[in-house]
């Protein structure tokens, strides 16, 4: 019975969230939220996984975001991270099931600013979702670019965006032992 009530509940949730409407939204913010994503998973990555965005980076940036309070408690952004990240069933060993890659970091903001919010209006999303982005990632992210311009590690440029990750999937399967 569970089971069917989760499924209803995501079934309900990618509905609401994959329309052009929010995807105009993503796509108006997309550097900023790349710009985040690459430096929290790098901030706060697994011992020698580069490539994903862990659970601790979604926690840390929902923190310093400042998206928790009475009516948000800190377990809405661990639900959000858990519908949003890949399931893979086979994957018993590894870590992906607590890792989010770009896209699913996109569905887990969705989903976060759903669930904070409860009942809502379908139609008010993509407007939920700008103000969201705006109040909180924003501030973040303008943060995190004045880091670069002084002096902090800078964002890879994105022609060799494609290389590191090539290089960071390629030291995860060299590093048997998982010891960096």
């Amino acid at each position: 019975r569970k089971g069917s009530e989760y499924l209803a509940m995501e079934r309900e949730l990618q509905e609401a969230l994959f329309c052009e409407d929010c995807d105009f939204v993503f796509k108006e913010n997309h550097d900023m939220l790349r710009m985040v994503f690459d430096r929290y998973r790098q901030i706060e990555c697994y011992k020698g996984r580069f490539g994903n965005f862990s659970l601790n980076a979604w926690e840390k940036l929902l923190r310093n975001c400042h998206c928790f309070d009475e009516k948000c408690p800190q377990s809405v952004g661990g639900i959000a991270f858990v519908a949003a990240a890949e399931l893979i069933p086979d994957e018993v060993s590894s870590l992906l099931h607590l890792e989010l890659k770009f896209p699913d970091f996109l569905v887990a903001l969705g989903y976060f600013v759903m669930l904070r919010e409860g009942d809502f209006d379908v139609f008010v999303l993509p407007d939920m979702l700008e103000d969201f982005f705006e109040d909180h990632i924003m501030v973040v992210g303008a943060e995190l670019s004045g880091a670069s311009r002084s002096g902090g590690a800078a964002a890879p440029a994105p022609h060799l965006r494609p290389m590191l990750a090539f290089l960071a999937e390629l030291f995860e399967k060299a590093d048997v032992d998982r010891s960096g």
